[in-house]
C-alpha cells in the first residue's frame, strides 16, 4: 500500500474537517418538562373529609372519587362524563361526592366524608318549594363572608400555578443553555487541534521542499531529513488518528444533544398544551367569580327582604303582646270564673285514669294551658304536669301559681321535645284558633311525643248547637271557623291515632236549653226538630290513644 504525501494527508483533514460543523448551534424555542402542577397522589383510608378531595380539579378530581369512594378505578365512560359535567358547570365537589358516595356502589364500601352530609342535605331541602328558598338564601347568607377569602385563595392557587411553571421553564432553559455552552467548547477545541494540525503538516510540507531543493548538494543530510520528516509523519498520523477518534466522540456527543433537544421540543409541546389548559382554567375561574358577585348581589337583596321580614314579625309580635292582657281580660268574661272551669274540667281525670296512662309516671302536657286550671287540678290529684301558652299575661298567673308553663308557641314547643316523652297531651279550645296546616302538624306533633297508649283530649265549642255556631262561637275574635265534631274525629284518627270517640259536654254548663213541645200539639215534631238543634250540648271533646 502506498504511503500518503504530506500534502495528500493534509487534504485529507481539511476535507473531513470541513464535513462536520461542530460549531453550529442548536436554536432552541422553549422547553418545560411536565409539570405535575398542584394535583398530589391521594392517601387511601377509611374515611375523609370535604377538604381532602378540595385539593384535586377536573379529571383528577372524578379519579380520586372513583378510587377513593367507590375502591376501584374509574372507567372511561364514567370519568369523561362526570369530567365534563364539572367543566360545563353542571355539577361541582360537593355533587359529585354525594352522588358517589349514596350510590348503590357507594353504599357497600360506606366510605365516610366528614362535612358532605351538611351541605347534601342543604342542597336537598333547598329545591322544596318556599322553604327551599329560605333554605338557600340563609345559606347564601352564611357563605357570604367567605366568598372573598375563596375568591382571594383561588387567584393566589392559579398565580402559584403560574409562578412554578415559569420558575421550571427558567431551570430548563438554564439548563439547555449551559449543554450548548459546553457543546461549542468542545467543538473549539476540536478545530484548535485540527488548526494545529494542519499547521504541523503545512511546515513538514515546506522541510520536504527544502530537502529536495539541497538533495544533490546534499544527499546525505537530505537523507536524514527524510528520516526525521518520515518519523514526524507517523507522528502526525498517530494525531491524525487521536483527531478521527475526538471526531467520531463528537458525533455521538452531538447526537446525544439532538436526542436531548427533540425531548425538549416533546416537552415545550406539553407545554403548550398545559399553558391553553390554564387558560381555560382562568376563564372558568373568572366566571366563577363572576357568579360570586352575582351571588353576594342577590344575597344583599334576600338579607333587606330578610331583615323586613323580621321586622314585620317583631311588629306583630309586639302587637300581639300588647293584645295578652286584653284577651285575658276576655276570657275571664265570656268564659266564666275559675271554679266554674274547673267543674267542667274534673270529668278528665276520671278519663286519664280509665286510660291507664298514669301508671309510667309520665307528665300530661296542656297546650294553650290559659290560667292553669286543669294544670291546678292535675296538680291537687297528685299527677304530673307541665303547660305551655304564647300569651305572656297567662304564663305570669301560671307561675305565681307554682305551676310548670312555658311561656312559648305551643307547635315550636312541641317540636323540641324529644318522642314518647308524656303520657297525655290536652288541649281546651285550642283548634278553633288554629289554620288547617297548624292544626295537622298539633297532630302529628303530640303523636310523636306521646308514649305508646297515650292519651289525646282536643275539646272544642260545638256547632251542632244552633246558638254556639250562629252567636257564641263569634264571641270570640280570634275563632277562625267551628269544627264540627266527625271532622275532627276524622282527621284525628287521619293523623294515626286509634279508637277516637266523640263526648258531648254538659257538665258545668246551663245554656237555657228549652223545653220540647208536647207531641200531641199541632206542628210540634217540626218545632221540636229546631228545638233540638238548640238543646245540643255547647262543647264538645274528640278523645284518642296512640297505640
Amino acid at each position: 500500500m502506498r504511503e500518503k504525501s504530506a500534502q495528500e494527508i493534509v487534504s485529507e483533514v481539511r476535507s473531513r474537517l470541513a464535513s462536520i460543523n461542530l460549531g453550529a448551534r442548536a436554536s432552541v424555542d422553549g422547553v418545560m418538562a411536565w409539570w405535575p402542577g398542584v394535583n398530589s397522589t391521594i392517601e387511601y383510608k377509611d374515611s375523609y373529609t370535604v377538604g381532602d378531595f378540595l385539593r384535586y380539579s377536573d379529571s383528577v378530581l372524578v379519579e380520586a372519587a372513583y378510587r377513593c369512594i367507590l375502591k376501584r378505578p374509574p372507567d372511561p365512560e364514567g370519568l369523561a362524563h362526570h369530567a365534563a359535567k364539572l367543566r360545563s358547570g353542571e355539577t361541582d365537589v360537593i355533587d359529585l361526592l354525594a352522588g358517589f358516595r349514596w350510590s348503590p356502589e357507594g353504599e357497600v364500601h360506606r366510605v365516610h366524608i366528614d362535612g358532605l352530609l351538611l351541605p347534601t342535605k342543604l342542597r336537598q331541602w333547598g329545591k322544596l318549594p318556599l322553604l327551599g328558598r329560605v333554605i338557600r338564601w340563609g345559606h347564601g347568607l352564611y357563605r357570604l363572608g367567605s366568598v372573598d377569602r375563596r375568591a382571594s385563595a383561588s387567584a393566589a392557587r392559579q398565580a402559584y400555578e403560574f409562578k412554578e411553571l415559569g420558575d421550571h421553564l427558567n431551570r430548563l432553559v438554564a439548563q439547555i443553555s449551559s449543554r450548548l455552552a459546553a457543546n461549542a467548547e468542545l467543538s473549539m477545541s476540536a478545530e484548535a487541534h485540527a488548526s494545529r494540525a494542519i499547521s504541523n503538516i503545512e511546515r513538514t510540507d515546506q522541510a520536504i521542499n527544502d530537502v529536495e531543493e539541497a538533495f544533490v548538494a546534499r544527499s546525505h543530510a537530505a537523507e536524514l531529513q527524510i528520516q526525521q520528516a518520515n518519523a514526524e509523519t507517523t507522528a502526525l498520523r498517530s494525531m491524525i488518528a487521536n483527531l478521527e477518534k475526538d471526531l467520531v466522540h463528537g458525533k455521538k456527543l452531538a447526537g446525544a444533544v439532538a436526542d436531548e433537544l427533540r425531548k425538549h421540543e416533546d416537552n415545550a409541546a406539553r407545554l403548550g398544551a398545559d399553558v391553553v389548559f390554564l387558560s381555560s382554567r382562568h376563564e372558568a375561574f373568572a366566571r366563577e367569580l363572576l357568579g360570586f358577585r352575582q351571588l353576594a348581589t342577590e344575597v344583599e337583596g334576600a338579607r333587606a327582604i330578610l331583615e323586613r321580614h323580621k321586622r314585620e314579625q317583631d311588629a306583630a309580635a309586639e302587637a300581639e303582646r300588647r293584645l295578652d292582657s286584653l284577651y285575658v281580660e276576655f276570657e275571664s268574661k265570656f268564659r266564666g270564673d275559675s271554679a266554674l272551669l274547673r267543674t267542667r274540667m274534673l270529668p278528665y281525670i276520671d278519663s286519664l285514669k280509665e286510660a291507664g296512662v298514669l301508671d309510667s309516671g309520665l307528665p300530661v302536657l296542656d297546650v294553650a294551658c290559659g290560667n292553669g286550671e286543669w294544670l291546678q287540678i292535675l296538680r291537687e290529684h297528685e299527677i304530673a304536669a307541665c303547660g305551655v301558652d304564647s300569651n305572656g299575661t297567662f304564663v305570669g298567673l301560671c307561675k305565681s301559681k307554682g305551676l310548670d308553663v312555658h311561656a312559648m308557641d305551643a307547635l315550636e314547643f312541641l317540636k323540641r321535645q324529644p318522642e314518647s316523652v308524656y303520657s297525655a297531651v290536652t288541649s281546651m279550645h285550642l283548634v278553633e284558633h288554629l289554620a288547617l296546616a297548624d292544626l295537622v302538624a298539633l297532630l302529628d306533633e303530640a303523636h310523636r311525643t306521646l308514649q305508646p297508649g297515650g292519651l289525646l283530649i282536643l275539646e272544642t265549642p260545638n256547632p251542632e248547637n244552633f246558638m254556639v255556631s250562629s252567636i257564641d262561637f263569634y264571641n270570640d275574635p280570634t275563632h277562625r271557623n267551628p269544627i264540627p265534631p266527625n271532622t275532627l274525629k276524622w282527621m284525628v284518627e287521619a293523623r294515626g291515632f286509634k279508637q277516637a270517640r266523640i263526648e258531648r259536654l254538659t257538665a258545668g254548663r246551663d245554656w237555657g236549653a228549652p223545653e220540647l213541645l208536647d207531641p200531641a200539639l199541632p206542628g210540634a215534631n217540626s218545632i221540636n226538630q229546631l228545638l233540638d238543634r238548640a238543646r245540643a250540648a255547647p262543647d264538645y271533646a274528640v278523645i284518642g290513644v296512640k297505640m
